[in-house]
């Protein structure tokens, strides 16, 4: 993958690790914090679903998808991940579009949440 200039990528690491040990994840090493049970990311934030961080992905991610041109999501892709179950994981999900519609961000999306 491609790799953030240093300032860059360590404040995205910073913020993503700010996070965790906001909601009790305070190490990864030996006798980390971290258990199965903690989903940092399960819960929908933000107002706006347009918007990627609405869906709960590291900032990092955001940054990531940013620095390629994507800001906002379509509403067909809107639409799919507010489907009852979708997002949570308990339902999967078809969807079709044409080339370059969107189709790998809803599908990594979902993937993130995992």
């Amino acid at each position: 993958g491609d790799v953030y200039p240093q300032k860059r990528g360590a404040f995205a690491f910073g913020a993503d690790k700010d996070y965790l040990r906001e909601i009790g994840v305070t190490d990864t090493g030996p006798g980390s914090s971290l258990s199965t049970t903690v989903e940092p990311y399960a819960t929908l934030m933000g107002e706006d679903p347009t918007q990627l961080g609405y869906w709960s992905v590291p900032q990092s991610v955001v940054w990531a998808y940013s620095d390629r041109g994507v800001e906002k999501m379509y509403p067909w892709q809107i639409e799919c991940l507010q489907l009852p179950g979708v997002a949570s994981g308990e339902r999967s999900l078809v969807y079709c579009a044409p080339t370059s519609g969107g189709k790998s961000l809803v599908a990594e999306l979902l993937m993130l949440r995992a």
